[in-house]
């Protein structure tokens, strides 16, 4: 109801209770009073419909009570996408990558969001390899449809890189090509970076002078390209004979990318 322009929520609801209480525990991450909510739903035998056991699902999650939160998962008859995505979150942050997979496998349909929390928690923790084989697996499982997004393209660049794989490289930038992601920038700007850790600046160029638009990023990872190159001349020609194009300073970063190859 409205009360003086303000939205109030009706306390004869008792879903509207519980939903304010829940997302109070999630913003605060207040697991004694999550459990405390949980104790007097299970003792008033309070149905809870997909939606509000998602809730208790993420807040166990959320105040990394992964057990609590894998027991609600469980529990739960009906669940939806977003029931599996929290759990499979929930695992992949706390390092249970494992599990997280096999979540992962018996999930009857998995999206992008589900494939994306792995594949980064994996890059995230150095798991380069097995960043690219959930990959792999999505790409077979989904029979060639390209399941991928900004997201994904940044999180499989950086295992690349890391790797120093450059045919997988290229074949991620071929896919990039194809799914029109070309002049995206965040997508070129982790491309850069990537062709550069891999020795190959001259690729990095190749997007980069190909962008429409570019940020304080891309000039950046183009200039570091080359430096890890040992090409400190291409570099200062790059940030003294087209300055007239960029629309913000030379950055200290910069500079001590080129100063640390002649130095």
């Amino acid at each position: 109801m409205q009360s003086n322009g303000a939205t109030t929520i009706s306390t004869n609801d008792p879903q509207n209770q519980f939903a304010v209480l829940f997302s109070n525990c999630i913003k605060t991450k207040n697991l004694k009073l999550g459990r405390a909510l949980h104790s007097h739903l299970i003792k008033t035998a309070f149905v809870l419909d997909t939606f509000f056991a998602n809730r208790l699902i993420q807040m166990y999650s959320k105040c990394n009570s992964v057990e609590c939160a894998q027991n609600a998962f469980d529990e739960l008859p009906f669940k939806n996408s977003h029931s599996w995505n929290t759990m499979i979150s929930a695992h992949s942050q706390m390092g249970r990558f494992e599990k997280a997979r096999r979540l992962l496998d018996e999930m009857p349909e998995p999206n992008l969001v589900s494939y994306n929390s792995i594949i980064s928690s994996f890059g995230r923790s150095g798991f380069y390899k097995k960043a690219i084989s959930v990959f792999k697996g999505m790409q077979k499982r989904n029979k060639g449809d390209l399941l991928m997004d900004e997201f994904t393209f940044v999180s499989l660049t950086n295992a690349c890189a890391s790797l120093a794989a450059l045919e997988l490289l290229r074949q991620v930038h071929g896919v990039a090509l194809a799914m029109g992601l070309d002049f995206n920038v965040v997508v070129c700007n982790a491309l850069i970076d990537a062709y550069g850790k891999c020795g190959v600046p001259e690729s990095s160029y190749w997007i980069f002078s190909r962008m429409e638009e570019k940020d304080v990023v891309s000039w950046t990872s183009m200039v570091v390209a080359y430096a890890r190159k040992m090409q400190p001349d291409s570099g200062f020609n790059l940030l003294f004979q087209e300055k007239e194009k960029m629309l913000f300073e030379v950055t200290r970063k910069m500079l001590l990318a080129i100063l640390g190859t002649v130095g």
